[in-house]
């Protein structure tokens, strides 16, 4: 899936060290949404290997995201997926260096189109911590409403932190 700005691709084995990279951040474990512990560069290499399962047996697909230049600055998921109810949730990653070019926008608005052309999802999930403004602002100005709070989800260091629960729902 390749635009003018962003192109969705498959993992290969040689994304291997920047999901580790990415994975093991500390700054994305305060996100609340990583796992909250270290992974191993074998786990990720054995994900990257199943990655190429069927998401109508897995329920969840990981896509690189690349620039026009061919830089790869992030990873977008496709997780939860229900086919039967067509509902899913996403989770976006764009690198620190890349952050703030739309390039998480021209991503999601892509996978917003495949999901539903391909896939028939109506409706898509995002949790967001109540203290990451820049994620709230992005899914807000692509039109996801706010239905539900998870109240103190989150453990901070400085206490406690809401998670936030973000739909778009897409008419037939």
């Amino acid at each position: 899936m390749k635009d003018k700005q962003v192109c969705l691709r498959a993992l290969e084995p040689s994304d291997a060290d920047l999901l580790y990279v990415w994975e093991n951040d500390t700054e994305t474990f305060a996100t609340g949404l990583a796992a909250q512990w270290p992974l191993s560069l074998s786990d990720i290499r054995l994900f990257i290997e199943e990655s190429t399962a069927d998401i109508w047996q897995t329920r969840q697909k990981r896509f690189m995201i690349d620039n026009s230049d061919g830089v790869t600055i992030g990873c977008i998921d496709i997780f939860d997926f229900d086919p039967l109810n067509g509902n899913c949730s996403f989770g976006l990653l764009i690198d620190r260096a890349h952050r703030r070019c739309g390039y998480g926008m021209c991503a999601l608005l892509k996978l917003e189109k495949y999901v539903c052309d391909i896939l028939s999802v109506k409706n898509i999930k995002i949790t967001i911590a109540a203290d990451n403004h820049a994620s709230l602002c992005l899914f807000e100005k692509l039109g996801y409403e706010h239905v539900g709070t998870l109240r103190r989800w989150l453990h901070r260091i400085s206490g406690r932190v809401d998670m936030l629960v973000y739909q778009k729902t897409f008419v037939v």
